[in-house]
């Protein structure tokens, strides 16, 4: 009677859990002993962008709920799968490094790509902000440091520091 969109198959030690269905409105549900279903008492769920962890015991079952925006804790009577307690929800922080790095890597390579499921090395480019920083030091080098290096090795230098950062900025100090 409902629309499946994800069946794992998980059965529990006593064998009174044969797995765990959801349906492609959100609805999380187990399927019991005698093939019957019994329904999480959880807000629906996004399949394509939330996550789900389970953890139980004898008594309890913690559920969490992962999203882009937090976290939600919750716990079930393990018997009914009915909220035991109020959710707990906990806000998603915004990563530091990511909003740093857009100024300091203005090319990087990164292994998550959403359009498949497989590690894939992605070349990514942070347009603006950190080629902004990379051709100003770019032109403190061709005018400072690269000096003593002859035209071609200034120039080659200045380029792959505009292109690639800070990175090749210590590089070509480093390396003669």
């Amino acid at each position: 009677s409902i629309d499946i969109a994800y069946f794992g198959i998980k059965e529990v030690a006593d064998r009174s859990i044969y797995g765990f269905i959801v349906s492609r409105d959100g609805a999380i549900y187990t399927l019991n002993e005698g093939y019957g279903l019994t329904k999480f008492d959880l807000p629906n769920i996004d399949i394509d962008k939330h996550s789900v962890m389970l953890m139980a015991n004898l008594f309890y079952w913690m559920v969490n709920v992962t999203t882009p925006e937090s976290c939600t804790y919750n716990v079930l009577e393990a018997g009914t799968l009915k909220q035991h307690d109020t959710p707990y929800a906990v806000a998603a922080v915004s990563d530091k490094w990511e909003k740093t790095s857009a100024w300091l890597f203005p090319v990087y390579i990164s292994l998550a790509n959403p359009h498949t499921d497989y590690i894939v090395p992605v070349v990514k480019c942070n347009a603006g902000k950190a080629f902004f920083i990379s051709f100003a030091l770019a032109i403190v080098y061709l005018f400072t440091f690269g000096r003593k290096r002859t035209a071609t090795q200034r120039i080659t230098a200045s380029v792959l520091i505009a292109l690639l950062g800070i990175p090749a900025f210590i590089a070509s100090l480093i390396f003669k």
